[in-house]
């Protein structure tokens, strides 16, 4: 029986082979060469990412023509060897910053082969990464001009632009550290006494000029920027000889006829010329944006995205307050939230600001213009509330009823600027009679042709922001108070503007970008008081929108061949470690699966034979027994 048993086993396991070779039986699997090739753009972003098995003819550009395809690897040539111009529609492309170009990291270190001379190995890392091979950095200058009356003491002296130079900086390295004097005033901050030996005394002093208009920051906070012209002169304040006018309005001269009518058609149709010239040039600034938006609303979006991104680049943070107030005044004209932009609330910014008062009163007087333009909610016990700003604001007049950036002297700008952010608090009997003043003292020193002279001219700027006033005050810029014998505020403002739409600073000039918008905010706010609507600051009725960011490709331009790539001191190289995958993956590259199922039949038929002859063997041993 025993027997029986035994035989029939062997003939079964022979069966099984037999049937095992009725399968075709494929050779084991074999391993296989493999380089791992990444396409990265300049942030770093993967583009394409692959493991690409390795021929006798691999070469870095094939690999990479097998992982994006041929069709989308765009290559020139220079001596007859093959280099990368374009992958996915990412070409080489020069501008000002730059040539930005691919370049080849071989195992983590820039190669200096072309894409066609490396022959990849089992395991090599190729990485094409988009660099930038910076233009080395031209120098930026600005110019320093020192006059006493016609006396030019330094014509135009040139001085470079440094980061955060201020225009203190500046004048001492033109005249030299030992030739300015200045007072540091724990409020006011830094203003000049002396240059060269010439000291402020009497009604004399030295005024600063920043590109054609008044310093809206002092000496020793305004850092320069390039191709700036700063421009100290020695003033006296005094420049007529009126009597205080005190708080009485003065009698007008009887003016000659002015047409008004025919005033306010040229500014509707001079309106919309400026408003098309700036949009063509691009809203880059805060005055522009509130301009637009109450003519008509059309700020572009790319205005608020810029905003955006330099709070982001500046991680919300700003050393002028007056930074953050104009930005609280452009993102509310564009629809933002200054609240909540980009997580900063740029309102607590201001209310909160140890360095109101650094650049004289623009900080305070922007601050309750930015509170007001939205009527923000302001803490009882922020550093800063409207009651307070109130007081510092009328605490710093003038005897004359003026207002001055620093100490007594009084500016047409800063006076007018005053009364725009004093304009909502009429109610209040101390800030009506201040306001009184200085209206007062603003018409006595309007020349006849309606305008305002400074050491440096009669200016539109100045013209402009008395308009703004007024407009805010709902008193009429053309009110017998301010028409004098040859025109009144906007008969003078028409004349500096310019047929594309662009103001002059000064008459027979060009246009000028500061007075550009000056003027064209000046309009658009005496074009509110025509409608009886509030001030061009008041954005209580412009709603809050969500603006999407528009990201543009870059214009690109075909390169001149170049063969190197830069060393790794002429570019930063990436970390590897930003490079890689974290994924189990990336930890060496598995086997294909080949092989099939009739191969684990032939083994188990195998095992059984053996199985078999042992079972045999062991019987018959038995038997013997």
């Amino acid at each position: 029986m025993s027997r029986k048993i035994t035989t029939s086993f062997i003939a079964f396991a022979f069966l099984l082979i037999q049937l095992s070779f009725f399968y075709p039986v494929q050779a084991l699997a074999q391993a296989v060469d493999t380089a791992n090739l990444v396409v990265e753009d300049s942030t770093g972003k993967i583009l394409a990412e692959g493991d690409l098995e390795i021929t006798e003819d691999s070469t870095a550009l094939t690999l990479l023509q097998n992982l994006v395809g041929t069709e989308n690897v765009e290559l020139d040539y220079y001596e007859d060897k093959p280099y990368i111009v374009g992958i996915n529609g990412l070409n080489s492309y020069s501008d000002e910053v730059g040539f930005h170009y691919w370049s080849i990291i071989y195992n983590g270190e820039y190669s200096e082969l072309g894409v066609s001379e490396i022959v990849p190995k089992a395991n090599d890392v190729i990485q094409f990464v988009f660099v930038t091979w910076f233009n080395e950095p031209v120098a930026e200058h600005g110019t320093v001009t020192i006059k006493n009356g016609s006396s030019v003491l330094v014509d135009s002296e040139s001085f470079e632009i440094t980061e955060g130079k201020t225009a203190l900086d500046a004048l001492k390295e033109v005249v030299g550290e030992e030739n300015v004097s200045i007072v540091d005033d724990p409020t006011y901050g830094a203003y000049i006494t002396g240059i060269n030996g010439i000291m402020s005394e009497g009604t004399y002093y030295w005024a600063f000029y920043v590109n054609g208009g008044f310093a809206e920051e002092g000496i020793g906070s305004y850092q320069v920027q390039p191709e700036d012209e700063l421009l100290f002169e020695y003033v006296s304040w005094d420049t007529t000889t009126p009597e205080d006018p005190g708080t009485e309005e003065p009698e007008p001269t009887d003016p000659e006829e002015i047409d008004q009518t025919e005033l306010n058609n040229k500014v509707k149709e001079l309106l919309p010329v400026t408003k098309n010239y700036l949009l063509n040039a691009g809203i880059n600034t805060a005055w522009e944006a509130i301009a637009i938006s109450q003519f008509d609303g059309s700020v572009p979006a790319s205005y608020l995205t810029a905003v955006k991104q330099e709070l982001r680049d500046k991680e919300g943070t700003f050393r002028n307050v007056t930074d953050y107030e104009r930005h609280v005044l452009g993102i509310s004209a564009a629809g933002g939230n200054p609240t909540d932009i980009e997580g900063y609330n740029l309102i607590e910014k201001i209310y909160n600001n140890e360095r109101m008062t650094n650049q004289g009163l623009n900080g305070p007087i922007f601050a309750l213009i930015a509170f007001d333009s939205k009527q923000f909610e302001i803490p009882s016990d922020a550093l800063w509330t409207r009651d307070k700003l109130i007081t510092y604001i009328l605490d710093a007049q003038n005897t004359d009823g003026g207002f001055g950036l620093f100490g007594s002297t009084s500016d047409v700008d800063v006076t007018a600027m005053a009364l725009s952010a004093l304009a909502n608090y009429q109610d209040n009997n101390r800030v009506k009679e201040a306001t009184n003043h200085a209206l007062a003292w603003l018409s006595s020193v309007q020349n006849e042709n309606g305008g305002f002279s400074s050491s440096n001219g009669e200016a539109s700027e100045s013209t402009a922001e008395v308009i703004i006033a007024l407009s805010s005050l709902k008193v009429n810029p053309m009110d017998e108070m301010f028409t004098k014998e040859n025109g009144n505020l906007i008969s003078h403002l028409l004349q500096f503007g310019l047929e594309d739409g662009q103001f002059s600073h000064l008459i027979d000039q060009g246009g000028n970008d500061i007075a550009t918008e000056k003027a064209f905010l000046a309009l658009v706010a005496y074009n509110q008081f025509l409608a009886s609507k509030n001030s061009v600051y008041d954005f209580t009725l412009t709603p809050v929108i969500d603006v999407e960011e528009e990201v543009k490709q870059p214009e690109v331009s075909k390169p001149n061949p170049v063969k190197e790539a830069p060393t790794e001191s002429e570019t930063q190289q990436p970390s590897s470690d930003d490079q890689q995958k974290d994924s189990d993956s990336d930890v060496g590259h598995p086997l294909p699966n080949t092989a099939t199922s009739a191969y684990n039949v032939l083994l188990i038929g195998l095992l059984l034979l053996v199985v078999g002859v042992a079972f045999y063997t062991y019987s018959n041993k038995r038997k013997l027994i």
